[in-house]
């Protein structure tokens, strides 16, 4: 009997072609991903079906594989084995990982548990493994058909990316009323299962919130606010009640502003730009199509979108010349908030990863974020490299020191000189003078009194002794803080004298504003102290900065001099 069976199968064997049947069933078989994390999208699906650009797929499992085929017993099962996987062109590569993180090319593609995708890649994925057959009957042992090798089922995904388009300009410094726009998107729209991906997009604003828009205003009707006018006892005072301190309108905190220039913003629906140290420097621009402001305090602003979307742009204003800030954006879910980040391997700072993204955006571009735009600071070399270093050496003037006062940031955030805003050289040592012999408007009598000094005597090289000074900022008498003063000179025949002054000092947001007093000088008409040939006199040092130098010009020897 056995025998006879041994013949049979044997005669099979050479007369019965090893072909596919008509209905012989391919291989099968496929494979899916295991999620060990609820998914930003599918909160409660055990699989995982998204991911982020740039991670590690993991854990992918085969699903069971089979292959019937015909022997002389029947249908039969054979072996199927993994002998490969594919992505179907997308570019990305599978190998090993234990833990999700780490990734190890394999050669052996039975031991395939992970998939890295091509760094840039978004869209729809799909991997499966490539399986074939071992034509041997798992039960009787006998060949059966080989069956070519087939691509299994395929396990769809989709990497997505949350991406701020661009960083801010790396040319652009902060100068008030500036508008920059930065547009956030979601890619791809559609996911893999047909469905949008549009969300709500939230974005928020950190930002400084200096007083005022630069050093030495108070507002930006600064103009308006230091005039003079009678009171109702004769006296003359400023029109602003506030004035210099209207950055400190603490009226604004709950709708009654004190300074004039506040209450025509208000006035005016124009709050928005008030700038005081209860205002960010930075702000979302109000009234933007399908934007809305959701909440704002000092330093810290919220905006979001009023419906779903993939793609939003945010305007984002700038109220101040030394402003700084980031701005960010997420989008709420289910389990956790998603935060965006700049495109592949684009950062703008130095202490974030190209490889795991920059989630913040500059404002301005500060890779060292030390509050200076980093376009200024590469103008200026070492001596802007760190915003509270005052290293100014140009020129030596009266004595061996370094620096005029103002810090890197402070000659980057500027001040208002004669009504013009400036930003100083932080190499040149900056010299402020107040010209009290210049003419001035009298509102007491409604006159215009005429200038003792010349404002052109000043500024011209005559109207300083001596070589070796520092630049020179000539500003109006009003921009000032009032101070008095006893003080003691030498005149050049040996005398003594004492003398009294009443005058202004230039900084008057010193203590809160300045590391310590800029170098500041003030012009009195005068000849009592001068020497017979001199047109001017300096007395006290030019580089005191505990002192203030006053600088006493004998205005027709001056004139004399400029004239020839």
């Amino acid at each position: 009997m056995r025998r006879t069976v041994f013949f049979w199968v044997a005669f099979w064997m050479l007369v019965t072609p090893l072909k596919a049947q008509t209905d012989d069933p391919p291989i099968s078989g496929g494979c899916y991903v295991i999620s060990h994390q609820p998914s930003p999208f599918s909160s409660f699906s055990p699989y995982l079906e998204y991911s982020r650009r740039g991670m590690i797929v993991w854990e992918i499992t085969p699903t069971s594989a089979i292959d019937f085929d015909i022997t002389p017993c029947g249908w039969e099962e054979n072996p199927v084995v993994i002998i490969g996987w594919t992505d179907f062109g997308a570019g990305g590569e599978f190998g090993y990982s234990p833990d999700g993180y780490s990734f190890y090319p394999v050669d052996n593609p039975e031991l395939v548990n992970a998939y890295r995708p091509k760094p840039d890649f978004v869209g729809i994925l799909r991997i499966a493994p490539i399986l074939d057959d071992i034509p041997i009957g798992v039960y009787s042992g006998m060949p059966t058909y080989d069956d070519p090798p087939v691509i299994g089922g395929d396990w769809k995904m989709t990497i997505w990316e949350f991406e701020i388009t661009s960083p801010c300009p790396k040319d652009w410094r902060p100068q008030p009323y500036d508008i920059l726009s930065f547009t956030v998107r979601f890619r791809p729209t559609i996911d893999h299962n047909g469905n949008s991906m549009a969300r709500y997009i939230t974005f928020f604003i950190e930002s400084s919130n200096e007083p005022s828009f630069c050093l030495n205003a108070c507002c930006e009707g600064y103009e308006e606010c230091k005039k003079l006018v009678v009171n109702e006892y004769g006296e003359s005072v400023y029109q602003c009640p506030l004035f210099p301190y209207c950055a400190y309108d603490e009226g604004l905190l709950w709708g009654a502003p004190g300074c004039i220039w506040h209450q025509q913003l208000m006035a005016n629906g124009e709050i928005w730009r008030a700038m005081t140290i209860w205002d960010s420097d930075l702000k979302f621009m109000p009234n933007q199509q399908g934007i809305i402001i959701c909440y704002e305090e000092p330093g810290y602003a919220i905006a979001g979108t009023m419906e779903p979307t993939t793609d939003a742009t945010v305007q984002v204003v700038c109220l101040d010349y030394g402003a700084y800030g980031t701005l960010s954006v997420a989008y709420e879910c289910d389990t956790e908030r998603i935060w965006a980040r700049l495109p592949l391997g684009v950062v703008d700072d130095d202490f974030s990863d190209p490889e795991f993204g920059d989630y913040t955006v500059q404002i301005p571009y500060d890779r060292k974020i030390d509050g200076i735009a980093d376009c200024w600071q590469s103008k200026y070399g070492d001596y802007a490299n760190e915003a509270n270093e005052d290293s100014d050496d140009t020129p030596t003037g009266d004595a061996e020191r370094t620096g005029d006062g103002l810090s890197a940031y402070e000659e980057y955030r500027g001040m208002v000189v004669r009504g013009v805003w400036k930003e100083f050289d932080p190499k040149i040592k900056d010299m402020f003078v107040m010209n009290f012999g210049a003419g001035y408007y009298d509102p007491i009598n409604d006159r215009w009194v005429e200038a003792v000094i010349p404002n052109d005597a000043i500024e011209s090289e005559n109207g300083f002794p001596g070589a070796g000074m520092p630049l020179l900022w000539l500003l109006n008498a009003n921009e000032g803080e009032t101070v008095s003063q006893a003080r003691q000179y030498r005149d050049a025949q040996g005398n003594i004298h004492n003398i009294l002054l009443t005058n202004k000092r230039v900084n008057y947001l010193h203590g809160y504003a300045h590391l310590r007093d800029v170098y500041s000088a003030v012009v009195v008409p005068g000849t009592q102290l001068l020497g017979e040939n001199s047109p001017a006199e300096t007395f006290g040092p030019i580089w005191d900065v505990d002192g203030l130098p006053v600088i006493e010009i004998n205005a027709s020897a001056v004139e004399a001099s400029v004239n020839g």
